[in-house]
């Protein structure tokens, strides 16, 4: 018997601060049905108790002293369990005097906890505790129910580069949700944190916080400011549901979680508060080791009965571009002039105008101040001219839960130069410009950890490569929209070396350039390229390159993909520096997470040269 529930039994018995409390219903309330409570699912997911692997036992992922009233509350939920029954059993008057205990009383800290216990044990007869602030709190935001929104991927934030998710709390108070409260969890980043960001977020160097503001505070940060598009999930969740997230969210105000970019993030702890809401709803044990936002609208979305329905709101930058792709010319060209000089014109064209002004400022080409000063005489004669709907980019045909999964494995090999090879590959996140493109960010390319390790007829098992980080942001230049592509990449991988062989090095490399579109059927892209290598081939160890690389991907069907590209880039070692390849893959999809790759790939390095062919399965997990 733990030294926690020992002494409950002892006050229960003994102490006179439990004399609100029916002592027959006490004594009726044995040692072994509060530790089966303090073992049950619901009170564990109100402490936030998950397998610890290093203790071979459970503890909170709290980790912020404020959240425990046991010492030993984080690692023991039998003794949080006998620390709660005793702080609600204390009477409001034992704390402070009248004017200095609003909201004090442990009840008000942890309304969330108060509702499970007065549930599960009715005999406990807390004594009522004074909670103005937390009422007052839960009275302003008038909940009827939740939502589950997703931001798409930002490339230029590398905190948001996977995505995003946070809830939505629909108010009772209108129809619109733009009147509703967004709850978001998120990481504390200061700024100019360079190298030291993906250092601490990958080993919980950051806390983590939740916090509430106006939705349309975020739709204006993410769909007009990052030009994000956004899914709404509107749940189906009672009133009393959502409520009971609402009492748990209040007693994580300002407490302090390490944030892991790679699990503990956004998307994890925002299930725990419908797990909370829903008693029942496991959401988070369905998750990979890895939670990526997308995977946590997958898994939302494949709960029956869980989403009630979907809405899509394109960003500022995704209807501009679908305007500029359908509008007539002559149309473009009047609206233009009138969101640069002002004027008369017809609905279509003013409301074109005001979207444009509005995208201009989004992407800070123009000044608040100067857009104000051109939208209001638009917004004037826009008026004289009756209601109209708004033309807007269309839903994709595929939304995110519907693409594939974020993990990969490859099984594949070829030939090298007349050798054979075998390959293995793994790739937890996240998705390249081969993948099935539905339910990602057309055009972007982004991998995290992406491993192959080679058996090759004259060598044993050796590492082909292991990129860190390899993103790919090809934006395509278009009438109204004029953005620069860029990519980044760094990581180890063999190369073609003087004598013919091939070597391991690190590489950092990238640089911006341009890409077009094809119809909606592919990109064109042209990248700009300065590097660094470092290797044990050549005596400096380290060099400097630059040059170019480019190519294009083009969908022969829905299921099949091909790419061709190349790269060419003269380095600072020596004469002959010149590194170049062209490659060619072939994708098709046998199903949605389940693929076939081919390549042929020629590379020349430093005046040695080599031909590869290859085939792979890709599933995707």
């Amino acid at each position: 018997m733990g030294v926690g529930k020992f002494l409950f039994i002892i006050l229960v018995g003994l102490s006179p601060i439990l004399c609100f409390a029916d002592s027959q219903s006490l004594e009726a309330s044995s040692d072994s049905s509060l530790l089966q409570l303090s073992r049950s699912e619901r009170w564990r997911k109100l402490l936030h108790y998950e397998p610890y692997l290093w203790y071979f036992r459970e503890r909170s992922l709290a980790d912020d002293p404020k959240f425990f009233l046991s010492p030993e509350g984080s690692i023991d939920a039998a003794a949080e369990l006998d620390a709660t029954i005793r702080a609600f059993s204390e009477p409001p008057e034992s704390k402070q005097k009248e004017e200095e205990r609003v909201d004090l009383h442990p009840q008000c800290r942890f309304p969330a906890r108060l509702r499970f216990l007065r549930e599960q044990l009715p005999q406990l007869n807390f004594p009522p505790a004074s909670c103005p602030r937390f009422e007052e709190w839960k009275e302003a935001l008038l909940p009827r129910g939740m939502s589950i929104v997703f931001p798409s991927a930002y490339l230029n934030n590398p905190a948001s580069m996977f995505g995003h998710t946070f809830l939505r709390v629909d108010s009772s108070g209108g129809e619109s949700p733009f009147l509703g409260y967004g709850v978001s969890y998120a990481a504390d980043i200061p700024q100019a944190q360079g190298i030291l960001f993906a250092i601490k977020g990958i080993f919980g160097g950051y806390r983590g916080l939740f916090s509430i503001v106006p939705y349309y505070v975020q739709v204006n940060l993410y769909g007009d400011i990052e030009s994000r598009d956004i899914w709404e999930y509107e749940l189906n969740f009672t009133a009393d549901e959502t409520v009971r997230a609402l009492e748990h969210l209040w007693e994580l105000k300002s407490i302090n979680f390490d944030y892991y970019f790679f699990d503990e993030n956004c998307s994890y702890h925002i299930l725990t508060l419908l797990e909370v809401g829903r008693p029942g709803l496991n959401l988070t044990s369905k998750l990979p080791r890895w939670v990526i936002p997308a995977d946590t609208v997958r898994v939302m979305a494949a709960e029956p009965g869980l989403v009630r329905k979907r809405v899509y709101r394109p960003a500022i930058e995704t209807t501009i571009r679908y305007r500029g792709r359908t509008e007539s010319e002559e149309r473009k060209v009047y609206s233009l002039g009138l969101a640069e000089k002002g004027g008369r014109g017809s609905a279509a064209e003013l409301d074109l105008a005001l979207e444009l002004l509005d995208y201009k400022e989004s992407i800070r080409e123009l000044s608040r101040e100067e857009v104000s000063s051109r939208r209001y005489p638009l917004l004037l004669e826009r008026s004289k001219l009756g209601d109209r709907p708004l033309r807007q980019a269309p839903e994709p045909n595929e939304a995110p839960e519907d693409g594939h999964q974020t993990g990969r494995f490859r099984l594949g090999g070829g030939v090298r130069d007349g050798e054979g090879f075998g390959e293995i590959g793994f790739r937890p996140a996240y998705h390249d410009l081969l993948d099935p493109e539905g339910g990602y960010v057309r055009g972007a390319q982004i991998q995290f950890l992406n491993g192959t390790v080679r058996y090759n007829e004259d060598s044993a098992l050796q590492l082909e490569q292991l990129q860190l980080l390899d993103i790919l942001s090809l934006s395509p230049w278009e009438e109204f929209v004029k953005p620069i592509s860029w990519n980044v990449s760094t990581g180890t991988s063999r190369r073609l070396s003087t004598d013919g062989g091939r070597r391991l090095g690190w590489d950092l490399s990238g640089g911006p350039g341009l890409s077009l579109d094809l119809n909606r059927r592919g990109i064109v892209y042209l990248l700009s390229q300065v590097g660094l290598r470092a290797s044990e081939e050549f005596s400096e160890r380290t060099y400097f390159g630059g040059g170019a690389k480019g190519g294009i991907y083009f969908d022969l069907s829905p299921s099949l993909r091909t790419h061709l590209g190349g790269d060419a880039t003269v380095w600072s070692a020596g004469p002959e520096a010149f590194v170049g390849a062209l490659t060619g893959e072939l994708r098709y999809s046998l199903k949605k997470n389940l693929a076939v790759r081919s390549r042929y790939r020629w590379e020349r390095s430093f005046g040695a040269q080599q031909i590869e062919l290859g085939l792979f399965l890709d599933s995707y997990f």
